[in-house]
């Protein structure tokens, strides 16, 4: 039984060293700190399935997350079936680390993608807006991937009415982002979130997504009597060799593994 218990670890090592020196596609692109993926795997840590786990500074790049998941790809057999298909969700999602196939939307040949570019392209991509697909990579609107080169674009926006009491208002968002990978190692990354209010002042308290700064407030619309905006961009731009990374970047970070960060903030 003592022999058992010594030998498995290193089975799990060895094997993890295997399978993930051997990822398709080298991305340095860094995950958010607000991803869902971050939870999904701070739970499996805690229940002992992934012991090497490092999750006291972020944001993580997807190579790193790629290759926990090749780890519980050989653990599934422990894995509630909950977590097997949230682990099917993400191995999707991580398709360009973890299988050599192109994404979704691309076709034979085919190196770049958009919605514009046939009729039956635009139909396609406006359908699968409005529709979930069980293990399916996230949408973007505009990718090219060819050799070692990716480019992403990503658009959209979000609103939501709010209301308390007899008081309400309306919150909405802006986002844009451009990831882009060269010949495997120079990594440019760019994202914006504009950010705007439209409220009375019996309902004028911050909305959950601001972090500080300087916010610029106008005439309302709707009904409204003021209209509050406020931005955060991110961006950064990274080489990545044998020897390491440099890398010149504006972004949020969260350092510990605190509910709020102690010394730095993640408005950075």
């Amino acid at each position: 039984m003592k022999i058992k218990l010594l030998i498995h670890p290193i089975i799990r090592i060895t094997l993890y060293l295997i399978l993930t020196s051997e990822l398709y596609f080298a991305s340095q692109l860094h995950v958010r700190i607000d991803d869902p993926v971050y939870d999904y795997l701070d739970r499996l840590s805690t229940q002992g399935v992934l012991p090497s786990y490092m999750n006291a500074t972020l944001p993580l790049s997807r190579d790193y997350i790629a290759n926990l998941l090749t780890l519980l790809i050989t653990e599934r057999d422990i894995l509630s079936a909950i977590d097997n298909r949230i682990l099917d969700e993400y191995i999707a999602d991580y398709r360009l680390e973890l299988e050599e196939k192109p994404y979704f939307q691309l076709q034979d040949t085919e190196t770049t993608y958009h919605p514009f570019q046939s009729v039956e392209k635009f139909k396609r991509g406006f359908r699968d807006v409005f529709l979930y697909t069980a293990n399916q990579e996230d949408h973007h609107l505009a990718v090219y991937e060819k050799e070692g080169n990716l480019v992403w674009l990503d658009a959209g926006g979000m609103a939501r009415y709010e209301k308390q009491d007899a008081m309400t208002r309306l919150p909405y968002i802006y986002h844009y982002s451009l990831a882009a990978i060269f010949a495997d190692n120079f990594t440019v990354f760019s994202e914006a979130d504009l950010f705007a209010m439209v409220y009375n002042s019996d309902f004028s308290d911050y909305p959950d997504e601001f972090r500080g700064g300087y916010p610029l407030y106008n005439n309302g619309f709707y009904g409204y009597e003021t209209e509050m905006s406020f931005e955060y961009a991110h961006a950064y731009i990274q080489y990545s060799s044998d020897l390491g990374h440099i890398a010149i970047k504006a972004e949020p970070l969260h350092w510990g593994n605190g509910r709020y960060p102690i010394i730095l903030s993640n408005n950075v």
